[in-house]
């Protein structure tokens, strides 16, 4: 009986154990050729910034622009004033003659943080008809870049680049038509290093006073006209169409209004020594008077003074002054 009984004891382990083989034994599944096709993720990306439930896009627009305008100030100023005088049968004599000026006064500053730059561009361009005879009497622009890093309220280090020259042809006289001047013939880039300082008046919005001093700078003088290229004008030899030269530079800019806006004075100061044999300053000064938005009187002056210039009588000093009544408008953001 005992045999028996060990015989149904090791048979019932036998089962125990092959059930639970069974249960933790995995088999092997070939997966079919549909089941592992590549499926594009239909799953889109959202921004965290649409998930904010307070988030609003024209706040949000409304503020860039805010930021936009706190960073950027721009001002122009354009005008154009007509003169004419007319004589007919008038016993003391005289000639017809007719002016025009028109002048542009773009500038543009931006500033985050410490950084900030700012490049403007000044022109003026005129023309007298006396008798018939038409020429010009005025054309310049100017262009100026200037970057600067803060290093106090006032100063910051800076580096700024400056090119200077003319529109057109400019000729001798009304009467001798001998090209003296054109388009970059004469033109001066000038490159520069150092330091700028500039007052910033918070009650009226603007800057009334800057001045760059760059003690290490490089100056190049083109003249891109064969013509003046050949006879070897503006102290470039002949043949050649470009000279360059190392030196240091100096500009100054002044807008100070007066009398509440009604009068302002602009000034510009800009030397320029070369090591080796030229001297370049020039200054200018405009007076304007407002007498309403549109109309203003305007009194200019420029002096330059130039070694390597040719002059009517061979002396390095020029003097341009103009009055007159015309339109003039300003467009400010801010």
């Amino acid at each position: 009986m005992k045999p028996l009984k060990l015989l149904f004891l090791l048979a019932g382990l036998c089962i125990l154990s092959t059930e639970a083989r069974a249960q933790f034994s995995i088999s092997k599944v070939t997966p079919k050729e549909a089941d592992v096709k590549n499926k594009k993720d239909t799953v889109k990306e959202i921004s965290a910034v649409t998930k904010n439930p307070f988030f609003s896009e024209s706040r949000y627009r409304a503020e860039r622009r805010k930021l936009r305008k706190e960073r950027n100030t721009i001002s122009c100023t354009v005008g154009l004033s007509l003169n004419q005088t007319g004589f007919d049968n008038w016993v003391g004599g005289g000639n017809n003659t007719f002016d025009a000026m028109a002048s542009l006064l773009y500038v543009h500053t931006y500033a985050r943080n410490k950084f900030n730059l700012t490049y403007s561009l000044d022109s003026k361009y005129g023309m007298n008809v006396i008798s018939g005879k038409t020429f010009k009497n005025i054309d310049y622009f100017i262009i100026n870049v200037n970057s600067g890093w803060a290093i106090s309220k006032n100063w910051s280090y800076s580096a700024s680049a400056n090119l200077r020259s003319q529109w057109t042809k400019g000729f001798r006289s009304a009467d001798d038509k001998t090209m003296i001047s054109n388009f970059m013939s004469p033109g001066t880039l000038t490159l520069g290093v150092g330091l700028t300082y500039k007052v910033f008046n918070k009650a009226q919005n603007r800057t009334p006073f800057v001045m760059t001093i760059n003690p290490i700078s490089g100056s190049m003088l083109f003249v891109l006209s064969d013509t003046l290229s050949k006879q070897g004008m503006h102290g470039i030899p002949v043949g050649r169409h470009q000279k360059s030269s190392l030196g240091s530079n100096m500009r100054i800019d002044t807008n100070i209004p007066i009398a509440k806006g009604k009068l302002n004075y602009i000034n510009y100061f800009y030397i320029s020594t070369n090591y080796h044999d030229n001297t370049y300053v020039e200054m200018q000064n405009t007076l304007q008077v407002r007498a309403t938005k549109i109309f203003s009187v305007d009194l200019f002056c420029r002096t330059v003074y130039n070694e390597l210039q040719v002059t009517p009588r061979n002396k390095a000093l020029q003097w341009n002054y103009k009055f007159g009544l015309g339109l003039s408008y300003v467009f400010k953001n801010k």
